[in-house]
């Protein structure tokens, strides 16, 4: 199984750079401990997949933005309060209707990610529409790495 981990904390870059840190912190991330990197090890582990991304989202207010588009259908948001709670389906882009909510059966869950990611690769890369996102095409050919700016 292959990892990529954004930064693990205390080793290679994350280790010896602040412009590192302030460039991940603008994109919403931050570095993770070797134990989390472990604890995601033996927790995909027990599925059967080939590779998976380490990346510890920093939480956001409740009405902002995430620095990346790709992050926003799984950034944490910190609470509202007040009347604000009312609306924060709506402020946060997510509806309760049954097109946001994520399928239970294993072929409607496949299909549901597959969009999502396509509609995070779209916002991205500021395509057009998501079917010029060809899901045989690794995301390195596309355009999209590490430190997208």
């Amino acid at each position: 199984m292959a990892f990529q981990i954004t930064a693990v904390r205390g080793t290679g870059m994350a280790n010896v750079s602040d412009v590192v840190a302030v460039e991940m912190q603008s994109k919403g991330i931050a570095d993770v401990t070797p134990d989390q990197v472990f604890q995601v090890w033996e927790h995909m582990s027990d599925f059967d997949v080939e590779g998976a991304v380490i990346t510890r989202l920093l939480p956001l207010e409740h009405n902002e933005v995430s620095p990346v588009p790709m992050f926003e259908g799984t950034a944490i948001r910190k609470e509202e309060s007040g009347d604000e709670t009312k609306n924060s389906a709506v402020q946060n882009g997510v509806s309760n209707s049954s097109d946001n909510e994520r399928p239970k059966d294993p072929e409607g869950l496949a299909q549901w990610l597959k969009d999502k990611i396509r509609e995070c690769i779209t916002l991205t890369l500021m395509l057009d529409g998501s079917e010029e996102v060809d899901e045989q095409v690794a995301l390195s050919d596309m355009g999209v790495d590490s430190v997208l700016s």
